[in-house]
Formats: C-alpha cells, sequence, structure tokens
C-alpha cells in the first residue's frame, strides 16, 4: 500500500511538474516571437515608405501579426488593443526600428 502511495505521489508531482513548467516556456517563446515580429513589422514599414516618426501602432490590423497577448508599436503604445485591456503585453521599437522595451 505504501508502495502504491509513493507512485501516485510520484506521478503527481510529475505531471505538475511537466504540466506547469510550460507555461512559463509558452511566455517566453510567445515574447520572443513577439519581438522579433514587431522589428519585422517595422523594417516592413520602413521598406514601404511609411513615417513611423509620430509613432504608429504596428499590430493592430496587421495581417502579419499572430502574437496572442502582445502588440507591436513604435514610441508610444496607441495600440487599440492595450488601451482597451485586450492584451497586457508589449514590444516598443523606435523609428529606427531599435529594441526600445518589452514587456
Amino acid at each position: 500500500m505504501r508502495t502504491i502511495k509513493l507512485f501516485a505521489f510520484i506521478g503527481l508531482f510529475l505531471l505538475v511538474f511537466v504540466f506547469g513548467c510550460t507555461e512559463i516556456v509558452n511566455v517566453q517563446s510567445s515574447k520572443s516571437v513577439a519581438m522579433t515580429s514587431c522589428i519585422t513589422l517595422c523594417n516592413d514599414a520602413l521598406i514601404a515608405g511609411i513615417d513611423l516618426s509620430d509613432g504608429l501602432c504596428l499590430s493592430d490590423d496587421s495581417l502579419n501579426w499572430d502574437v496572442d497577448g502582445w502588440v507591436c508599436y513604435v514610441s508610444e503604445n496607441n495600440c487599440n488593443e492595450f488601451i482597451d485591456g485586450n492584451v497586457s503585453h508589449f514590444v516598443e521599437v523606435s523609428d529606427k526600428c531599435d529594441l526600445i522595451q518589452v514587456i
């Protein structure tokens, strides 16, 4: 009986350990994807000749932005998704597409 309890405890511990740690990995993974995607969107906007000096939410209405829970903007966070509280993370880049901050 003691062996069964020990195996049950070990099994429960492994489940919590394995599935409990995946959320941390997913957040880190989405953060990396958000950073890379934001810089790419910014560079694409520059190539297209879009003036970024006044700030712009690059992720609003972008078909190339598919990072749940994140927005991407230049210089000033004017992204509707963030302002409305629909997302809680953002990537900020400069008007030259340099990374400023990721939260």
